[in-house]
């Protein structure tokens, strides 16, 4: 079989992936949609307050969490289980997404805040919280502060690993 052959073939494998994916996201869609209808436009997306804001956090971090979990766990069963695939695409894909968005919002259209959460400290933040890393990684940089750039960038790698480490011996110290 030439390669010519097989390019329907995984088409076709890629494409009952994506629709399986999307199913499992069905309830999601219709939970976010149901609120968004039971909210006015303008009482939800253009007039802040504590109460739109957290409900739009958790209205995005549903979906984030549902495409984290099953982007992982299809990695997992596609490729393998040798490297963490799927967490690997999802922080370089959070990235992509999150410098689009905000990219998007600062030069062509000014979204309201909530529409922000939503997108942002929702799903990006429950998809992966490696995309608000390199952001706020990026704003310290453009701010000018390069020490505090550095420590932050580095600083969060380090005693991130650390800090898994010394929650992992705790808990095998205290399970002794």
């Amino acid at each position: 079989m030439c390669d010519s052959d097989r390019a329907p073939s995984l088409i076709m494998k890629l494409s009952a992936v994506i629709d399986r994916f999307l199913d499992k996201f069905k309830f999601s869609i219709i939970l976010c949609n149901c609120a968004l209808k039971y909210l006015s436009y303008e009482s939800v997306l253009m007039i802040p307050s504590p109460t739109t804001d957290i409900l739009m956090v958790a209205l995005g971090a549903i979906p984030g969490a549902l495409a984290r979990y099953y982007l992982t766990e299809w990695s997992k069963s596609a490729i393998g289980r040798g490297f963490p695939y799927g967490t690997f695409f999802i922080n370089i894909t959070g990235c992509l997404i999150m410098g689009a968005f905000i990219a998007f919002s600062a030069k062509i259209i000014e979204f309201p805040v909530a529409l922000k959460l939503l997108v942002t400290t929702g799903f990006l933040g429950s998809y992966t919280t490696f995309s608000t890393y390199e952001f706020d990684t990026l704003t310290l940089h453009r701010s000018g502060k390069l020490g505090s750039t550095i420590f932050y960038w580095i600083g969060s790698i380090v005693f991130g690993v650390l800090a898994v480490r010394l929650g992992d011996r705790l808990l095998k110290l205290l399970m002794v």
